[in-house]
């Protein structure tokens, strides 16, 4: 029996070069566990209520830190703890496939959203919008963003780039994270001008 409270910890081989913590673990069902992520492959899972018996299936995506440029299979070591005792402690086999490389056009849209995944000890979502890929020719332009789950913005966390069309992205065509270059092509007027257009809800 699983009695309310009762704590069960999923920790995946940190020594494997994958980011854990892109995207949030989560089981089948939301309702049945409040689940943590600890960072560094450690989640923690919490029973919400008592259960007899019963079949639990969880997920958790990990994304390679690295870019994979050929199929490949990979041994991760898993353990599973209850209430701080170890029940499970096995290897799993997981494929890697490269993603096919982008072309120029999909590389380079008028609009991307990429996420650059969760901060677990902020409890932030990162997110990088790129404007005008393609260098078109722009005149009074609009630009309305939606996002879901409750996201409210944090208006001093804007920041604006005038980024090089080879800083874009990397030989892959796949985005890169221009707030890496904080030290170059940060646009002060820019960055306080968006910040300033943020709704007094601050809902996105």
């Amino acid at each position: 029996m699983l009695k309310k409270g009762d704590k069960y910890s999923v920790q995946f081989g940190s020594v494997q070069n994958f980011n854990y913590d892109q995207t949030p673990l989560a089981d089948d069902s939301s309702s049945k566990f409040e689940i943590s992520n600890k960072g560094k492959g450690l989640f923690e899972l919490t029973a919400k209520n008592n259960y007899d018996h019963g079949k639990f299936d969880i997920t958790a995506s990990v994304m390679p830190k690295e870019i994979v440029t050929e199929d490949k299979t990979i041994e991760m070591p898993i353990t599973i703890s209850h209430n701080d005792k170890i029940i499970i402690s096995k290897e799993a086999s997981i494929n890697l496939r490269p993603a096919p490389k982008l072309t120029y056009e999909e590389s380079h849209p008028l609009v991307k959203y990429v996420c650059f995944g969760l901060d677990p000890n902020s409890n932030t979502i990162g997110w990088g919008i790129y404007l005008n890929y393609n260098k078109k020719n722009l005149n009074d332009l609009n630009l309305n963003a939606k996002f879901n789950g409750g996201q409210v913005i944090i208006p001093n966390s804007i920041a604006a780039y005038l980024v090089a069309d080879d800083e874009i992205v990397d030989q892959n065509g796949y985005p890169l994270n221009v707030a890496n270059y904080h030290y170059k092509n940060y646009n002060a007027d820019l960055s306080k001008f968006i910040q300033d257009q943020v709704p007094s809800d601050k809902k996105l």
